[in-house]
């Protein structure tokens, strides 16, 4: 989810709503393709496409990202973590994202 509408390269507008951790009830305007560029770890460039993500004016200058939702789109990414480091790897040749 994220207000930032340059973020996307596809975008449709559509009125809806979003449940979110807290029990909170946010609108969302539209939802579309965003593009997320990322080092890897032997320093080339990924280039991975995040399709059906909301545009949600109440987020302000924040960006959230629902791992779960990643995860039942079928992407075959896995997540490892280890203090503020964040990797994704692909799970067929766990390349890092």
């Amino acid at each position: 989810m994220t207000n930032n509408l340059a973020l996307f390269i596809y975008f449709e507008t559509v009125k809806g709503t979003v449940g979110s951790g807290d029990d909170l009830v946010l609108e969302t305007s539209g939802h579309g393709t965003v593009v997320i560029l990322a080092e890897t770890s032997i320093g080339h460039v990924s280039t991975e496409y995040l399709e059906r993500v909301l545009r949600v004016s109440s987020l302000g200058s924040c960006s959230l990202l629902s791992w779960y939702t990643i995860v039942s789109l079928g992407t075959g990414l896995s997540l490892a973590s280890s203090g503020n480091t964040m990797a994704l790897f692909r799970e067929n040749n766990n390349d890092i994202i």
